[in-house]
C-alpha cells in the first residue's frame, strides 16, 4: 500500500514539474482514492 501511495505521489508531481496538470491531477486522485483510511497525509499531491 505504501509503495502505491508513493508511486502515485511521484508520479503527480512529475506530472506537474513536466506541466500536466491533468496527469497530475489523476495521479493525485488515486492517491486520494487509496489513502483513504489508512492515515496517509496526501494533502496537495498535484494541486496548485
Amino acid at each position: 500500500m505504501d509503495t502505491l501511495v508513493e508511486a502515485c505521489v511521484a508520479a503527480a508531481f512529475t506530472a506537474k514539474n513536466l506541466d500536466y496538470p491533468d496527469l497530475a491531477y489523476l495521479a493525485a486522485t488515486r492517491v486520494e482514492a487509496h489513502s483513504v483510511g489508512h492515515g496517509v497525509d496526501v494533502a496537495g499531491a498535484g494541486r496548485g
